[in-house]
């Protein structure tokens, strides 16, 4: 049976004070959403909570919603009060980690393979890193290769630019949305949430996870909309030819443990910038082979320019010096005589 994997990525630094008791609120109808939707798609739904401040601490709870009980989401509720600084990189890095050990225990554990898997990873913050020991390069490189995987990764920012900061990581810009945090906002931001997992589940959505103009709009207050979700702050759209489609079956059976590996020679900025354009969806696709398209991907990431219909605004013009009008002379220095 098909497995949905949804890893939560939540911030319980001190800043997010301001979202009161919404985010637990928010990730509870999240989680029973869930549970639901699975049932109706005949799917299997895992899970996992990383939180973070200085400190990264996965929560202790059954890894099937459905077995969750009151106490246990009175746990989640007091390991996600707000206090400290932010070791987000830190948190990604072990969210990964344990992502993957889930994926391989549970498909050992079927009598069919999990290649069909949904894996999403879901990150939620109101500020930029500032506490971990893992740097930008190295989650940078992570992600990629998580990607590359089959993970779908979302990223939600407050107090931010949440696509400049979600980019910087490798995040498609258009799974990557602004929110206020306060607690109607936030709430907001769970139903997005998962609205946009159900269209990419369902294929409404086949290049992945897209957060809607509407979706934007309601995650944030007027002003922040004005600064960061309006119409001049555009997203780049979908490639507008269809591109090739991957066999993830057969590179699974060739290498299931390590994906990332087969093509070494292919950068991470050559990855990440190819991705968009060329391998969005892997698990999706089919009839194409791997090595081809990592034989191509420089050609590829050379294009997206072009793909994208990208336009860089021109510099501003250089200021030259002032001149000196008719009106205006040279100041005259003068020697002061001793007395």
């Amino acid at each position: 049976m098909k497995t949905m994997y949804l890893g939560y990525v939540l911030d319980r630094s001190a800043s997010m004070q301001t979202c009161g008791y919404s985010v637990f609120n928010g990730l509870k109808q999240s989680i029973k959403d869930k549970i639901s939707f699975a049932k109706e798609m005949n799917m299997n739904v895992k899970f996992c909570i990383h939180t973070f401040n200085h400190n990264v601490k996965r929560i202790d709870v059954p890894d099937d919603p459905a077995e969750l009980t009151e106490e246990h989401y009175k746990l989640i509720r007091e390991e996600i009060k707000p206090d400290g600084w932010t070791s987000l990189y830190d948190a990604i890095k072990q969210a990964i980690e344990y992502n993957r050990k889930s994926i391989l225990e549970h498909a050992s554990t079927e009598t069919e393979t999990d290649t069909s898997a949904e894996t999403f990873m879901i990150i939620i913050t109101d500020g930029e890193d500032n506490h971990s020991v893992t740097t930008l390069a190295d989650i940078k490189s992570e992600i990629a290769k998580h990607v590359y995987e089959g993970t779908e990764y979302i990223y939600i920012g407050a107090n931010i630019n949440a696509k400049q900061s979600g980019t910087s990581l490798g995040i498609n810009p258009q799974a990557c949305m602004q929110f206020t945090p306060n607690p109607n906002h936030t709430l907001n931001v769970f139903n997005s949430l998962n609205n946009v997992i159900h269209r990419s589940v369902t294929g409404e959505d086949a290049d992945g996870p897209q957060f809607r103009l509407g979706e934007r709009q309601s995650s944030c207050t007027a002003a922040d909309n004005s600064i960061y979700n309006s119409a001049g702050d555009t997203y780049l759209p979908t490639p507008k030819t269809p591109v090739p489609r991957l066999n993830f079956d057969a590179v699974l059976d060739n290498n299931k443990t390590d994906l990332f590996s087969k093509s070494p020679q292919v950068s991470i900025d050559q990855l990440l910038l190819s991705r968009d354009n060329t391998l969005p969806r892997l698990k999706r696709y089919t009839n194409y082979d791997v090595d081809d398209i990592f034989r191509n991907t420089q050609t590829q990431a050379d294009s997206v320019d072009s793909e994208y219909n990208i336009i860089t605004p021109p510099a501003p013009p250089a200021r030259s010096p002032p001149s000196l009008t008719q009106t205006q002379t040279q100041p005259t220095l003068t020697r002061c005589k001793t007395v």
